[in-house]
């Protein structure tokens, strides 16, 4: 899909708002280092990509050395659940309220000549067979999972401890169930959002630490922006706050299926792409400048967008085990 240009349609404001007493409710209902210091400061301080403009120009630089010595990349989607939203609106309030949609739930695994980097570890597994799935947020959400994350990794080989990174699009529920598989996996994230997630005010974020408290004993690489995480610019974190402050997408740079963004909850579905539309908990500021810069990326790169809770366009891809190159 060719990128949406960020001049020509601008997000609105929201023509209504979310009932504030169903907003606290969902709310309240969703929240229910053996490396040394110096190395990883070291590897984050060599990693690290300053500014929007260094980052398309090193993207762009490394594109082009790539087409002559592409990195050998797989990328790995799993079935990580789906989420039944019994109100549209949540997710952009100038939509009609009580509408439903359904959402995937993805997760992915980047396997580098380098590392493998896990992204996003979605519903818990242990909501498999749950009989008509299990209800969250008041009854806002329907929660349902067909196939552990933890047997589609079994099917490929591969154990949950040799996976070397682990990086959340977020910190919401439906992105960081599951992390006790990853126990000898470095954390990428955010320092905003790390400070944040163990904080009196993680619930004001929708953050739950139980979902991810066990990771406070991995080695962690706290970032401050976009990041290239095996320094060949094929696998980059391109920091998106806005959904939450400390928010990020991934590039990556296929060799046969091209340039591709995973958009985390940059967007959640294909018609708030079309329209710019977000959620009423959003910042407002952060979130339209993200969207400008992923379209900048996605025509300066000539790169996909790749909607992760959009359902119809998770139908489409072929599952792990089959992989993108």
């Amino acid at each position: 899909m060719n990128s949406i240009k960020k001049n020509n349609n601008r997000p609105s404001a929201p023509r209504t708002l979310l009932n504030p007493v169903k907003y606290l409710m969902i709310a309240l209902a969703i929240s229910t280092f053996s490396l040394n210091a110096s190395e990883l400061n070291n590897h984050q301080s060599h990693n690290a990509l300053a500014g929007d403009k260094r980052l398309i120009k090193h993207l762009k630089k490394a594109q082009h050395h790539n087409r002559h010595q592409p990195v050998d990349l797989k990328l790995y989607v799993f079935n990580c659940g789906e989420i039944l939203a019994r109100d549209i609106s949540i997710f952009n309030p100038a939509l009609t309220p009580d509408e439903q949609i359904i959402f995937s739930d993805t997760c992915y695994l980047i396997k580098h000549p380098k590392g493998t980097l896990i992204w996003d570890t979605g519903l818990s597994d242990s909501l498999l067979g749950a009989p008509n799935g299990v209800d969250a947020g008041n009854g806002a959400f329907n929660l349902s999972v067909s196939k552990t994350l933890k047997s589609q990794l079994d099917e490929i080989d591969v154990d949950p401890l040799s996976i070397d990174f682990i990086a959340f699009s977020h910190l919401h529920f439906d992105h960081t169930a599951n992390t006790s598989y990853f126990q000898n996996a470095t954390w990428l994230i955010q320092e905003v959002e790390y400070d944040l997630a163990f904080s009196p005010e993680a619930e004001q974020f929708f953050f739950n630490p139980q979902d991810y408290s066990v990771l406070q004993n991995n080695d962690t690489i706290k970032l401050n922006g976009h990041y290239d995480i095996f320094g060949d610019a094929s696998v980059v974190i391109i920091s998106t706050p806005g959904h939450t402050p400390g928010h990020q997408a991934l590039y990556l740079n296929l060799a046969e299926t091209g340039p591709t963004i995973l958009s985390g909850d940059l967007y959640h579905f294909q018609q708030n792409r079309e329209e710019y539309g977000f959620p009423v908990f959003n910042t407002r500021k952060e979130t339209v400048h993200s969207f400008a810069l992923v379209d900048d990326l996605l025509d300066e790169l000539n790169a996909k967008l790749w909607i992760q809770h959009d359902k119809p366009f998770f139908n489409s891809l072929n599952l792990s085990p089959a992989f993108y190159q």
